[in-house]
């Protein structure tokens, strides 16, 4: 038992010396201002790649550090201090492979976990940004791409067939609906961009402020304060966050005219879209009619010529399918005629016998009632006091007003 404990301790231990020597090396190795002087991001306005292939931190849009004069340079771009992505997970994965963490590896845990979370964002609100001046710098690219990536809707060839003008006509039916669905999800979009224009400077002005409130924290907080080189690093996490959202945000505001552009260029495609739908919709209906109205005037024709001629095969065969289909049809009347006095009989039946219950029933409440009359009279007569006891109690009566009067 002792020797599974000590077991235990020297790889905790282990665990603990490697995570921590792993964290110095990182802090270290990317060039950390002393533990007094907390490191200032550095600038990636401009989209330039980071140093060491790490996060690099964003600037906070105003060219300068906040303590610094108008006439300041602004501080060269260099390598974030904080370790990369991948190394934090490293170290989280050896803090958690610990089977009996103590309270110190719980709070580096957790200390390490939020560091992460917060360097995830920072590479996303990066990546997003990149994004914005990528639509910027390609404007021209994509307002091309855009106008020549929508083909017109397709007509049917010269000569086609009804079954394949009933196809082209539903498919211009299909492109007219995906075309109005893509018209209001373009006018949703113009109304974001209104509404993020409108708000995107005062969420600009509040992300500086609190990216200046941020820095100011930072650099006048000890490096040992709130568990030193891991309190460090959290702080400078959360100012190199704040930086990078300054950056996302202002890379959006950029950005605005040209996706501005881009959704103006779109919105006028669909609505070409449309009205070539709908022309070619009413063009290929015309047609149809055109052509069912032809053949069923062809059809007519040809009927009465082989009407007019009498002796042809044709009327010959439509003159006993149309005797076969009245002896048909007589048969079906007789049967109906049939069903319908049948029904008639069922129905005349089905009302006497629900007379005939009505009546029952009729007959059984009058029953009833008369038998719980003769109940009632036969209590009453018996409640009542009988012709002795009536006289007896008015001779009692009598005697004792004679009493009375004398």
């Amino acid at each position: 038992m002792r020797d599974a404990t000590s077991v235990t301790t020297r790889r905790r231990g282990a665990a603990i010396f490697a995570a921590a020597a792993v964290l110095a090396i990182a802090w270290r190795g990317a060039g950390a201002p002393p533990a007094s002087t907390p490191p200032a991001p550095a600038d990636v306005g401009s989209g330039a790649p980071p140093a060491n292939g790490q996060n690099a931190p964003a600037s906070n849009g105003q060219g300068a550090a906040p303590d610094q004069g108008q006439g300041a340079a602004a501080p060269p771009v260099v390598a974030s201090p904080l370790p990369s992505l991948d190394e934090l997970r490293r170290q989280i994965d050896a803090l958690k492979a610990i089977e009996k963490p103590g309270d110190e590896e719980k709070r580096r845990l957790e200390r390490l976990s939020s560091i992460a979370e917060r360097v995830t964002q920072i590479e996303v609100n990066l990546a997003k940004a990149a994004e914005w001046r990528d639509a910027v710098a390609q404007k021209s690219t994509r307002l091309e791409a855009l106008r020549a990536g929508h083909k017109p809707v397709e007509a049917p060839p010269e000569g086609a067939s009804i079954e394949q003008l009933d196809a082209a006509l539903t498919l211009a039916g299909t492109v007219l609906a995906s075309a109005r669905e893509a018209l209001t999800g373009l006018e949703n979009q113009g109304a974001q961009l209104v509404e993020r224009r409108r708000a995107l400077p005062e969420e600009i002005a509040r992300a500086r402020s609190e990216l200046s409130e941020a820095r100011r924290r930072m650099q006048s907080s000890p490096a040992n304060d709130g568990g030193g080189e891991l309190g460090s690093l959290a702080n400078l996490a959360r100012v190199e966050e704040l930086a990078s959202l300054l950056s996302l945000r202002e890379a959006e505001l950029a950005s605005l005219d040209a996706r501005s552009e881009f959704v103006a260029v779109e919105r006028t495609a669909q609505e070409k879209r449309i009205a070539d739908a709908e022309a070619l919709g009413r063009s290929l209906r015309a047609e149809l009619d055109e052509r069912r109205s032809a053949q069923a005037h062809a059809a007519a024709e040809q009927s009465a010529r082989a009407h007019r001629d009498g002796t042809g095969s044709l009327v010959a065969q439509t003159t006993a399918r149309n005797a076969e289909l009245a002896q048909r049809l007589q048969d079906a009347g007789r049967m109906l005629n049939r069903i319908s006095e049948e029904t008639t009989l069922r129905e005349e039946e089905l009302k006497r016998i629900e007379r005939e219950y009505t009546a029952d029933q009729d007959r059984s409440k009058v029953a009833s009632s008369s038998g719980k009359l003769s109940q009632l009279l036969r209590r009453q007569r018996q409640s009542l006091p009988s012709p002795r006891t009536l006289e007896a109690s008015i001779a009692a009566r009598r005697a004792m007003r004679g009493e009375i009067d004398l």
